[in-house]
């Protein structure tokens, strides 16, 4: 996160590979084309560059997850206001005014909605995807046995033609550079086990 509030570009970078598919499905569940979501997501990360430095996790309910879910809400709202503006010009009435402005309430609640299923883990799986993209083929087949799909360290030595310090100094690595490059992006604990030598 440091890197980022530096505004490191290799940083910024990643947090865009990160985050935007999953601003962008917020944006498309609150009722946005692609294209306006898309342009939306970018309003998303020019406001979270522009405000970064104010981001605090402070307790296990503040995530920048959680953070950036508000800005989107925030920036889906002056979406559908402006929508809303360019609909009523010239529409009168008090029945079609209040008919518009429920509608843009509505889709920026949606934009806002709590956390869905499995999306911690998708962001999870994204960010190892991003580090193991960097990987050797090897570290890759060896992380996604051992961590992913939670095969014995042991039988995935054998099967690959590697001693067991290789399989574990592997996952350490890549679980070492997880660490440095989203630390506070990600909250996924859990997932991130601190023992470097995954149990048989």
């Amino acid at each position: 996160m440091h890197r980022v509030r530096e505004r490191d570009q290799a940083a910024w970078d990643r947090l865009v590979d990160l985050y935007g598919p999953i601003v962008f499905k917020w944006c498309r569940q609150a009722g946005l084309q692609d294209a306006d979501a898309a342009d939306v997501g970018q309003e998303v990360f020019a406001a979270v560059y522009a405000g970064i430095d104010g981001f605090r996790r402070g307790g296990p309910g503040e995530t920048f997850r959680g953070w950036l879910r508000g800005i989107t809400r925030f920036k889906v709202a002056d979406f559908w206001r402006r929508k809303q503006r360019t609909i009523g010009e010239g529409v009168g009435g008090d029945e079609t005014q209040t008919f518009l402005t429920e509608i843009t309430d509505r889709h920026a609640d949606e934009s806002g909605a709590g956390d869905q299923p499995g999306e911690e883990r998708q962001l999870y799986l994204r960010a190892v995807e991003l580090i193991l993209s960097e990987c050797k083929e090897i570290v890759r087949q060896i992380f996604v046995r051992v961590v992913i799909d939670q095969q014995s360290p042991k039988l995935v030595a054998e099967e690959l033609g590697v001693s067991l310090n290789v399989v574990y100094l592997a996952t350490s690595r890549v679980k070492q550079q997880m660490r440095e490059e989203f630390d506070e992006l990600l909250e996924l604990e859990s997932e991130k086990p601190d023992d470097d030598r995954p149990g048989e």
